[in-house]
């Protein structure tokens, strides 16, 4: 269900997963402009969810409000199915609460019968399915109520957000769109939770809630040629999923289903993707590529003709006695830890001479482990920068002496100008002060990673473990 989905389709969804949902958590946002003085529908957002009503009051509470005589933000609870999508349709909502009876006036018009976007989306830190419907002709209309929300600007900071549009995306549960009438979000009622390898089979973990039946598990295999296209090799009989006692939470159940494959070789892609069988629709999907029998292998075997692993531990260790400052020893030690692990590396440790203007000829020291702010002054600092995949950043800092206060303070404000500038949800920026001594201590801010954290860490390169070992940093 990515890229577009048709009217018929949503309704197939929503109609379908009568037993995959308890609640409708229903969120919206109204304006009164001037020339009516009527509540009026900005944005609408139906969210459907498996937890109970009384969940999800509590939850709402702790959601932050602005009411005002010209800008509202109501929310209420509904069981599931709750119709409300018909009553939106005869262009208004009554909604009755503690507070007193609310009328939320919309322009007549059926959501089903909209142009509907799907995307997948994270909401409370579970996959969801976002749709969103828009009606036409009412650009002026909303130029007024671009102004009044505009005017909530003081109140959302108040309430600790930057502008009224972060807060209304907290609202909405998703990206607030301007021109948005309606988002309908499907919060993650099934997802694949895992797939693994094992010789000749291939095990894929599906959570779901114990009543829903009608999902299914498509399986396929696929192999790249030398150009790096994959092409599929293989397609394994799908299996429905049936319903189960729940073994792991109330509402939900883990279910483990085995597949045999044929030769699958290292690197071969198997892609496991859940649907929902009424309609056809994609609930869920999940790659992976079939793993080498030791993944360390190649690279610590060649690494360890150049630098036998003893050697190795004593540069990490002990830096000391090797003709250079053991700072910079240790530093170098810890960039091939971090490539061993197979973090992406980039070593900013020895200074190098630049010219003082591009016309002159005279040089001076440039420190690249110092972050500066364009006015020239240290706003921060980094030996190594370390890099995983779409996953985290690492702004390393390595220091042989006793643990410095100040050091920390500057990979916080390393870390805060780096958050700032890549405006990146989903990546983590983690600070890391790394020491070749015991340190018994603790950081909330900054990740400390000391003799043992490190002993570990080596430990888990030599078995092959990089995703555990990469885990280490948070």
């Amino acid at each position: 269900m990515s890229g577009k989905a048709s009217p018929d389709e949503l309704f197939s969804v929503l109609q379908s997963l009568e037993y995959a949902f308890q609640t409708i958590d229903l969120r919206i946002v109204a304006v009164k402009t001037p020339t009516k003085k009527e509540w009026q529908n900005v944005v609408t957002s139906v969210i459907a969810r498996t937890e109970s009503q009384e969940v999800l009051q509590k939850e709402q509470k702790k959601l932050p409000v602005i009411k005002n005589n010209d800008f509202s933000i109501f929310l209420h609870t509904l069981p599931y199915p709750s119709g409300v999508f018909d009553r939106i349709s005869l262009g208004e909502i009554k909604l009755i609460s503690d507070y007193g009876d609310s009328v939320i006036k919309y322009r007549k018009f059926d959501p089903l019968k909209l142009k509907v976007h799907s995307t997948k989306n994270w909401f409370d830190e579970e996959y969801s399915w976002v749709l969103r419907a828009s009606a036409n002709g009412v650009a002026e209309e909303r130029k007024e109520f671009g102004a009044i929300i505009q005017n909530q600007n003081i109140e959302a900071k108040q309430l600790g957000y930057s502008n009224i549009e972060q807060l209304l995306n907290e609202i909405v549960g998703t990206e607030y769109r301007d021109g948005t009438d309606f988002i309908a979000t499907l919060s993650s009622f099934a997802r694949i939770q895992n797939v693994s390898f094992e010789k000749n089979q291939v095990f894929v973990e599906v959570k779901r809630p114990t009543l829903l039946n009608g999902l299914q598990l498509n399986l396929t295999v696929e192999r790249a040629n030398n150009f790096g296209m994959f092409k599929q090799t293989q397609k394994i009989h799908p299996r429905v999923l049936h319903v189960q006692k729940p073994k792991n939470e109330e509402n939900y159940t883990l279910v483990q289903e085995a597949f045999n494959i044929k030769e699958v070789l290292p690197y071969d892609r198997v892609e496991a993707e859940l649907i929902l069988r009424s309609s056809g629709l994609t609930i869920d999907k999940m790659d992976k590529k079939a793993p080498l029998d030791d993944v360390v292998e190649p690279f610590l075997k060649t690494f360890d003709s150049f630098c036998p692993l003893e050697e190795f531990k004593s540069l990490l260790f002990d830096p000391y006695d090797y003709g250079r400052p053991p700072e910079q020893i240790f530093e170098i030690a810890v960039s091939w830890l971090l490539s061993l692990a197979g973090f992406s590396i980039i070593y900013f440790g020895k200074n190098i001479k630049v010219p003082k203007s591009p016309e002159s000829k005279k040089f001076r020291e440039r420190q690249f482990d110092i972050l500066l702010a364009k006015s020239g002054l240290a706003i921060g600092c980094a030996d190594i920068i370390a890099y995983e995949n779409n996953e985290k950043i690492l702004l390393v800092d390595c220091d042989i002496g006793e643990l410095d206060a100040s050091k920390i303070q500057r990979l916080i404000s390393t870390r805060k100008h780096i958050e700032a500038l890549l405006k990146i949800n989903g990546l983590r920026i983690i600070p890391v002060l790394i020491s070749p001594k015991q340190l018994a201590t603790h950081n909330d801010y900054v990740k400390i990673v000391d003799k043992t954290v490190l002993e570990t860490l080596l430990k888990e390169i030599e078995k092959g473990n990089l995703e555990s070992a990469r885990s280490i940093f948070g």
